[in-house]
């Protein structure tokens, strides 16, 4: 498999390394797609304000007005971000961003240029209830919850806070407490990489932990065949503006968690496609992993199984004493009105909303023909009653 026109052409935007002038052959419908599907359009709209009159017209007016539309919601983004961490600080938090809160103002020329679709944060976990209540105080929510008593085991890592469109998800910890294979970093607020935005100092993680942190975040996204450029352009930006002493740092925290050969199969389509220069040994699994970087590029969806994610049987036996799990089953079952009004609208009566719940119970629920089949050992019964 060899990439198409289109697919070469948006890498090569991403990379810097785009022609004077577009393929004439390109289709620019596809070339778009791309774009907007990989969160690079900032980048593709760059390049097509310089090519000027190569764009065809509905092109170049699709690109002007998300340009404007994605700029409206990063300023609004933005200027939410100042007003919860001088409230985060004024608290005597020190609060970390992550993602694209950071990256955006450390790596790229432009912050514009890469786009977020929410603010996440970090405090300590002993800030957390600290930290939930400043937010709360700026107007910002929790979304309803349909169990709080799970909710509150906080066997999640972090919790959205929302308002008028934005979100703010606040972290007390990287990763899930129960995922597996979960990253082992040392103290994230020594030596915080800082930079400043606006007048305001940012924290972020220093680049020897950013780069586990986003290598991590890039696995989990590869296993369950979720995919965007955009992931891959961060790690290329921040691999070129680490200094050596963090470069080893970094790689001995891959190494002591495991992800020194993700690393290297990652670093090799890095240097492929975004000109990185990483260098290092050509992986053994080198032509299998480009092959399913051109499929999941393509959209050909190619799921494994997602590890680290608690099932139902899991979470019930998290829960201490029996009449805590009967309660937790009961919120489960019947969740409070809030909850199904945001999940299935606020605009639907109260019978309608208890039908829709019931409609989606009894479609996750185990078929009973299938549990005997499978105790019996034989094939599952079709529909009908047959098995033949």
């Amino acid at each position: 498999m060899a990439l198409t026109p289109e697919e070469s052409l948006l890498l090569a935007c991403a990379s810097g390394q785009a022609p004077a002038a577009p393929p004439a052959d390109l289709r620019w419908e596809r070339w778009l797609e791309l774009a907007l599907a990989n969160s690079l359009d900032g980048f593709a709209h760059r390049e097509a304000l310089r090519w000027a009159e190569a764009v065809p017209a509905p092109i170049r007016q699709r690109l002007a007005r998300h340009r404007l539309a994605s700029q409206a919601f990063l300023l609004r983004l933005r200027a939410l971000r100042d007003l919860a961490l001088a409230r985060l600080e004024q608290q005597g938090l020190e609060p970390i961003c992550l993602k694209g809160a950071f990256l955006a103002e450390a790596l790229y020329p432009e912050p514009a240029l890469r786009p977020m679709s929410d603010l996440d944060l970090l405090v300590r976990p002993e800030h957390f209830d600290k930290a939930a209540d400043a937010l709360r105080r700026l107007g910002l929510r929790p979304p309803a919850s349909k169990n709080p008593f799970l909710d509150g085991l906080r066997l999640n890592h972090n919790l959205p806070f929302a308002a008028h469109g934005l979100q703010v998800e606040l972290h007390w910890q990287l990763f899930p407490p129960h995922q597996k294979n979960a990253l082992l970093l040392p103290d994230l607020w020594h030596q915080p990489w800082l930079r400043e935005s606006g007048g305001r100092a940012l924290r972020g993680l220093r680049p020897a932990l950013l780069l586990p942190h986003l290598l991590h975040h890039l696995q989990k996204h590869w296993q369950t065949g979720e995919f965007r450029l955009v992931w891959y352009l961060d790690l290329a930006l921040l691999w070129q503006s680490m200094a050596q002493g963090d470069k080893d740092e970094a790689l001995r925290l891959l190494e002591a968690n495991a992800l020194l050969a993700f690393w290297h199969e990652t670093a090799h389509l890095l240097d492929l496609h975004f000109r990185a220069g990483i260098g290092g040994p050509r992986p053994a699994l080198a032509q299998e992993q480009e092959l399913r970087f051109e499929r999941l590029l393509r959209g050909q969806w190619e799921r494994l199984p997602r590890e680290g994610y608690l099932s139902y049987r899991k979470k019930l036996a998290l829960v201490p004493g029996l009449a805590r799990k009967l309660r937790f089953l009961w919120h489960e079952l019947f969740p409070d009105w809030a909850y199904l009004r945001q999940r299935f609208g606020q605009e639907l009566a109260p019978a309608a909303l208890a039908r829709l719940w019931l409609k989606e119970l009894l479609a996750k629920a185990p078929r009973p023909g299938w549990a005997c089949a499978r105790r019996a050992g034989g094939r599952t019964p079709r529909p009908g009653g047959s098995s033949a």
